[in-house]
């Protein structure tokens, strides 16, 4: 449910992109339309903005001016840290996506446009942003393209745009991403040793569990397509040993850092991968989901030493 603090942001959001900031201002008749509020939402958004001086100006109506202050800039640069980074309009346009879609039900972009009070050539730019953060379905594709809210989207909508904490494993994959680089290696045991490490040490044993499967699942795509297929069969079992392990009551330590090691590469596990046929990439490409699950298992056995 959209609250008046939400209102005020997108208030705020509006002005911050068209550069409202003194002596630049809007009408309030102006700032409202643009925004597509009602005269309750306008009123209540412009009231908490003013109240806070983050806005400020004077007369009302067509009359009237607002302006963004110093802290608003502030304010709302603050807040859009921590939701997610798409539009306004695009943010505008899955709300009202999901406040007017029925069951089985779908709306024409002229319905769309007419809603939101947008052009034709943004809400082009706005379904690509919406489909890239996988917030829609894009159907029938071409010159009016029509669109249809995934659960993710709902559920942005839901906790109204906040971003989601970043589980270790997502946190992993965002970092290594790109050319193997000794600057990258460098860059994930960094990030490792701080913000992973201490995400970690706050897990639940069920969590930490999920964790290694999650972080297996990317090791496994990352690695297989440069394995043979009896390369990738002996492989792949020594995920599902690595996982059957941790499950046991009290894991034994020897037999994960044998596997961890047969995972990286550092062992062959008595030939069952032919280390001499994996060049030095594989085995990079490999090491920083085996740090990440060395570090996740280390928690795992001070928690089971408890």
């Amino acid at each position: 449910m959209t609250n008046l603090h939400d209102h005020a942001i997108m208030l705020l959001r509006y002005m911050l992109e068209e550069g409202l900031i003194a002596p630049r201002g809007i009408s309030p008749t102006k700032l409202k339309l643009a925004i597509g509020f009602s005269n309750e939402e306008f009123n209540g958004a412009e009231r908490f903005a003013l109240q806070g001086h983050l806005v400020e100006g004077g007369g009302g109506g067509d009359n009237g001016v607002r302006w963004l202050t110093p802290g608003g800039v502030q304010y709302i640069t603050e807040e859009m840290k921590g939701r997610e980074s798409i539009s306004l309009d695009s943010e505008r346009v899955l709300r009202f996506l999901i406040q007017e879609i029925k069951d089985n039900d779908f709306l024409t972009q002229d319905e769309i446009l007419k809603g939101v009070k947008i052009s034709a050539e943004r809400y082009h730019e706005v379904c690509q942003q919406l489909a890239d953060f996988d917030f829609v379905k894009i159907f029938d594709p071409g010159e009016f393209p029509g669109l249809v809210p995934t659960k993710t989207g709902r559920q942005a909508v839901h906790r109204n745009f906040q971003q989601l904490p970043s589980s270790p494993s997502i946190q992993a994959g965002a970092i290594f991403n790109g050319p193997v680089t000794g600057g990258n290696i460098q860059a994930f045991a960094s990030a490792i040793d701080s913000e992973i490490s201490q995400n970690i040490s706050t897990l639940s044993p069920e969590e930490l569990h999920k964790e290694i499967e999650q972080t297996l699942e990317r090791l496994l795509e990352e690695i297989t397509e440069h394995l043979s297929l009896q390369q990738k069969a002996a492989y792949t079992q020594m995920a599902a040993e690595l996982q059957k392990e941790i499950s046991q009551p009290q894991p034994d330590p020897g037999k994960l850092h044998r596997l961890l090691a047969g995972l990286g590469f550092l062992s062959d596990l008595g030939g069952a991968i032919d280390f001499s046929q994996k060049t030095f990439e594989v085995i990079v490409k490999a090491s920083p989901y085996i740090m990440l699950l060395g570090q996740i298992i280390i928690q795992l056995l001070q928690n089971a030493a408890r």
